[in-house]
């Protein structure tokens, strides 16, 4: 799992890195992962998870309400593509990256 910039903003406590050459940017983002590691968190095709404060954008796409029980699914096996995402009971599917932050 790749870590969100937001991730290692807070991790690290470095918003961006500054203009300083490709080597030297490549080798503190390096550092940083090393020394600043950011949890993940692995969940099992099939796991039934509650999402909760839906963004009313997304209740109307899906017809989904602002609180719902999903099942988590991987879409394809095809690496280096976006695989991960949510059922819901209306039979709606929507990958993990679309949803944006602020869900519960």
């Amino acid at each position: 799992m790749v870590p969100s910039p937001r991730d290692l903003c807070r991790t690290t406590g470095r918003p961006h890195l500054r203009a300083q050459g490709l080597l030297l940017s490549l080798n503190w983002y390096l550092n940083a992962l090393a020394t600043s590691p950011v949890s993940a968190v692995c969940i099992p095709p099939g796991a039934r998870l509650q999402l909760q404060d839906i963004p009313v954008r997304l209740q109307r796409k899906l017809d989904v309400s602002p609180n719902e029980e999903v099942t988590f699914f991987q879409r394809t096996s095809v690496p280096y593509t976006y695989r991960d995402a949510i059922r819901f009971a209306n039979g709606q599917e929507i990958l993990l990256q679309e949803l944006g932050e602020g869900l519960r």
